[in-house]
């Protein structure tokens, strides 16, 4: 008998899957796999708008600039200086 999800039916022996994982969960494996991939973490309100390292005006800010243009030239060291000023305003474009 296949899991169903609605009433948490199982194989006897199975571990029941939750019907709603809390966001928290999922963020916290999502940080876990990222960083096992050597991805850095950075606590979002230590890098708010108004604060001293802040890497945006507002929260309205979705792309992170520096970190966009620094990514860029790390990974296309030898691009001409325009094909890279072209690729930061489309990525900062969305």
């Amino acid at each position: 008998m296949p899991l169903k999800i609605k009433n948490q039916t199982k194989k006897k022996g199975e571990i029941p899957i939750p019907a709603i994982i809390p966001e928290s969960e999922v963020e916290a494996a999502s940080l876990e796999i990222l960083s096992e991939l050597g991805y850095d973490y950075l606590y979002g309100p230590d890098i708010a708008p108004e604060t001293e390292d802040a890497e945006r005006e507002d929260f309205g800010i979705v792309i992170l600039l520096r970190r966009l243009r620094t990514a860029v030239d790390r990974l296309n060291p030898k691009i001409p200086a325009g094909a890279k000023r072209r690729s930061n305003k489309k990525g900062a474009q969305g």
